[in-house]
């Protein structure tokens, strides 16, 4: 499976690759400090014909405007 590091609070479509689509993807939110704080799985059926995805970010989540993703993991976070 390849990976895409996405950075919080970012607005983006991601053009996939062959290998990709062929492999599955795992796009990974990270911090400031590039700490993962979600995980996201797309696998190659999902991205059968798919060339893009298109989302946005904030500090504790990816949001997808057209695919939903195969897996996810996503931390609970409190923030004071």
């Amino acid at each position: 499976m390849e990976t895409r590091i996405i950075h919080c609070n970012t607005k983006d479509i991601l053009n996939l690759t062959l290998s990709e689509k062929s492999n599955g993807l795992e796009m990974v939110l990270v911090d400031t400090q590039n700490v993962p704080i979600a995980r996201y799985g797309f696998d190659m059926e999902k991205l059968k014909g798919v060339n893009s995805i298109s989302y946005h970010s904030n500090n504790i989540r990816i949001h997808f405007d057209d695919i939903n993703p195969t897996s996810l993991s996503e931390l609970d976070t409190v923030v004071e």
